[in-house]
């Protein structure tokens, strides 16, 4: 596999979660999953949803083009992603007999992208600074116990 292949094959799990994401918009049904009257459940589903498409999309982009960039640039990339994927989305309900397009359904989904490479770039930073500075054993250099 070639090094542009590789580096490219880190977006494919943001790519499997896009496919699971339209899916569900073409063949289910909210009224399918969420009881009626639970109109916030909608938003939160969304928003969730989309969390995990931020994070997989935050990480594949972080791993495809070894981010030289500030943090921001690749949080608000991923959350115009983010942003793209769920007019797409609110696109195709709209073309459904049996769904409706709504707005705040593609607000929520840019939060959520927003929220998921937020938590990504906390992850990669928080794993940044422990291969820096590893937890140092308290005991060792301690002579032992007799």
């Amino acid at each position: 596999m070639t090094s542009a292949l590789r580096s490219f094959a880190g977006l494919l799990p943001a790519a499997a979660w896009v496919a699971i994401i339209l899916g569900a918009s073409l063949f289910a049904h909210p009224s399918d999953v969420l009881p009626s009257g639970f109109r916030i459940w909608d938003k939160a589903l969304h928003a969730a949803a989309f969390a995990v498409f931020g994070l997989l999309a935050a990480g594949g982009l972080d791993h495809a083009v070894r981010w030289r960039a500030p943090a921001t640039h690749l949080a608000l990339l991923t959350t115009l992603l983010a942003f793209g994927l769920g007019c797409l989305d609110e696109f195709i309900q709209w073309h459904r007999p049996s769904r409706t397009a709504e707005w705040g359904d593609v607000i929520a989904d840019t939060v959520g992208g927003l929220l998921g490479a937020m938590t990504f770039l906390i992850l990669r930073d928080l794993s940044r600074r422990l291969r820096r500075n590893p937890p140092h054993d308290s005991t060792a250099g301690t002579p032992p116990l007799r």
